[in-house]
């Protein structure tokens, strides 16, 4: 009986969810961009914390760290393989979502027959690396139901968001409301963040606030800070534009989201955040005044060494030792990538199967002065390479190569400074997006938060901007800012 009231629920809100989906579908997914890190932990039993994780639960997972390298050390390779997946990661809300999304627009397009769109370069290359990525798992793969769950997660529900928010994102107000909620958003996981940090005593402790995973937690608030400095920038550019975020929001984001970025603890996020920053500054130089630009760089200039002054006293030693300089994990991964790469050499074309990777550093393991080569690649590329091939990795290159033609072009073509500073914010996004990945396999992750807003963005940004956007004399019209009784009577 209770089994017949829950499906009974679970069909009544499907139906309410196909209807506001179809008719308030960009709502829907603002709502869950901001509540969805957090709603999961609390209807879960497994987290005492919703928030974060609480001492003892990062003590059972360096424990679990600890048993997966002590197998790794005694070439174990079944205490390492575990197919398994359980309901929760079956059913992943923002996968789910993202795939009725999906299933609606193709049900619309059938029965209403509401056109869905071309699909641009950039989903032409997905659905091709996808469809390799699928044959792989299917043919080569040694562990299906896990390596499946890494693909959905990890590439299928970016895409899917992509595809999503580009038919969904059509004026400046949806673009405005999408940068709006992720500013909210990295607001209260900035809050979370630091009072994970000061709830553990451990010195090299990383924050990942409601996320199990610290890569997430950078990823979102790297999105957040630059979509948010590159509104600041062109809010003054345009004195007239009603702003996306208010004053308190952007200085809150500006200030605070560099420091749980560094408290992460991962050095391949701060080469990530340094280089992303680095980009956007790079482009966005050309696009603010001579003054303002001079006062940029005295304000730097002057803050520079006091920061790095103030970071070699406050910084204890047994720190730069146990994490910056500490070497042997270089040349660790040194040895993986060289044992990965001869690998792959093997069968350089279409490579040896998908998240197969693990087990052929498990056996080939090599040991050179002390040092052992890792049970896990640490570089995403080395990995795609290895598993599939010179096509696959060709295939997913040329996904990021599009992204990158569309954020130089609406940066060399915009109608407006607003316009250009968001191409330069595409291209940002893909140096924090891509360098992480070079220290770690980043692309790998199987939580779906990871990659979710970064593509939205870029789904947004295609959507808006379309090909008929370049061929249009002005401007897209943005919400105008309340102008005071002075520059009314000067205008």
């Amino acid at each position: 009986m209770l089994l017949t009231l829950l499906l009974l629920c679970v069909v009544v809100w499907s139906i309410f969810l196909l209807y506001y989906i179809s008719y308030r579908g960009f709502i829907v997914l603002l709502i869950w961009f901001l509540i969805g890190p957090l709603l999961p932990n609390f209807l879960s039993r497994d987290r005492a914390n919703p928030f974060f994780q609480t001492t003892s639960e990062y003590e059972e997972s360096r424990e679990g760290i600890r048993l997966m390298k002590r197998h790794f050390r005694n070439n174990d390779n079944a205490g390492m393989n575990s197919d398994s997946v359980d309901l929760r990661q079956l059913l992943d809300p923002t996968r789910t979502l993202l795939m009725i999304f999906a299933l609606v627009f193709l049900l619309e397009a059938l029965v209403k027959r509401r056109t869905i769109g071309p699909l641009d370069h950039a989903e032409m290359w997905m659905l091709a690396f996808f469809t390799g990525l699928i044959l792989s798992i299917f043919l080569q793969s040694e562990r299906l139901h896990y390596s499946m769950r890494i693909a959905l997660n990890a590439f299928m529900v970016p895409f899917l968001a992509y595809f999503v928010v580009r038919r969904l994102v059509r004026h400046e107000t949806h673009m405005r409301k999408l940068i709006q909620v992720i500013g909210y958003l990295a607001a209260y996981l900035i809050v979370i963040g630091f009072v994970e940090r000061l709830s553990h005593p451990a010195l090299f402790y990383r924050i990942s606030g409601p996320f199990r995973d610290e890569g997430v937690y950078y990823m979102v608030l790297v999105v957040a800070f630059l979509l948010t400095m590159s509104d600041a920038f062109s809010r003054r550019a345009y004195s007239r534009i009603q702003p996306a975020l208010p004053s308190w929001l952007t200085w809150y984001v500006l200030c605070c989201a560099p420091i749980g970025i560094v408290l992460t603890m991962e050095r391949g996020n701060w080469v990530g955040f340094l280089s992303s920053t680095f980009v956007l500054g790079f482009l966005g130089h050309r696009l603010v005044s001579e003054s303002r630009r001079i006062s940029v760089i005295g304000i730097i200039c002057m803050l520079m060494p006091i920061v790095i002054v103030s970071v070699a006293l406050l910084t204890p030693e047994t720190y730069v030792e146990g994490r910056i300089g500490y070497s042997r994990s270089v040349q660790g991964r040194l040895l993986t990538w060289q044992v990965a790469i001869q690998e792959g050499l093997k069968n350089p074309l279409l490579g040896i199967g998908f998240n197969n990777i693990r087990e052929v550093l498990v056996r080939n393991a090599v040991v050179w002065d002390g040092i052992r080569s890792y049970s896990s690649v640490h570089n995403s590329y080395i990995a795609l390479l290895t598993e599939q091939g010179l096509v696959g990795l060709f295939l997913f290159l040329a996904i990021l190569a599009s992204i990158f033609r569309m954020g130089l072009r609406l940066y060399r073509r915009g109608l407006g400074l607003q316009e250009r500073w968001r191409g330069a914010a595409v291209i940002a996004l893909l140096a924090a997006y891509m360098m992480p990945s070079l220290f770690a396999s980043k692309l790998h992750l199987p939580d779906t938060w990871n990659t979710v807003l970064i593509y939205s963005f870029w789904g947004g940004i295609s959507g808006l901007y379309s090909h008929g956007y370049y061929a249009r004399r002005y401007p897209i019209v943005v919400p105008s800012a309340p102008t005071s009784a002075s520059t009314s009577a000067s205008t």
